[in-house]
């Protein structure tokens, strides 16, 4: 089906392929993802799900998209890929803007390694900073900010007062906490 976003896309996390800028972010009427030509395109979706600035869409085949601010990790897309986006030209002046896109990227959903039947993503869920995809054989990925074990990683006092980029996972992640 289509999908259709409003609301703010400063972080262009309504997927229409533009940043809105800060002293107007806000699309009034629903607009189609990706009506013309983009990632999603002739793409049959069957959940979407919303963030604080980002955003995921998963196909009926599996395939996971994702949009919006990338800045912790909750795209699922490595950093250095990121920054080869378009930016945002107009941002709040208080805004530190680190990296994300205003168009849908599929994320890798890859689990182990020469597998001919990966499983495929069956579920999704887009936190605060964070996101998770469920997959057909009960595994669980993680991606985004694990300051508070969000991700299922093993967060204890020590590290929280040490380098913030422990806390940030880019690509999926086999989460500890979900495993059977």
């Amino acid at each position: 089906g289509k999908v259709f976003s409003f609301g703010n896309g400063m972080y262009g996390q309504l997927g229409h392929g533009e940043y809105l800028p800060f002293e107007s972010p806000y699309q009034v009427h629903p607009k189609v993802i990706d009506e013309e030509g983009g990632p999603l395109c002739g793409v049959k979706v069957v959940s979407i799900s919303a963030g604080y600035r980002h955003s995921l869409v998963l196909s009926s085949c599996g395939r996971v998209f994702s949009f919006g601010d990338g800045s912790k990790g909750q795209l699922g897309i490595p950093k250095e890929r990121l920054l080869q986006q378009q930016q945002p030209k107009h941002m709040p002046p208080y805004e530190d803007w680190v990296c994300g896109t205003s168009s849908a990227v599929e994320v890798e959903v890859v689990v182990g390694n020469n597998n001919k039947n990966p499983p495929q993503a069956t579920g999704i869920s887009a936190g605060g900073v964070h996101s998770l995809v469920c997959l057909s054989d009960g595994t669980v990925l993680a991606f985004g900010e694990n300051y508070s074990g969000q991700v299922g990683q093993f967060v204890d006092k020590q590290m929280r007062s040490s380098s913030s980029d422990l806390f940030h996972f880019f690509t999926p992640t086999v989460s500890r906490r979900f495993r059977r």
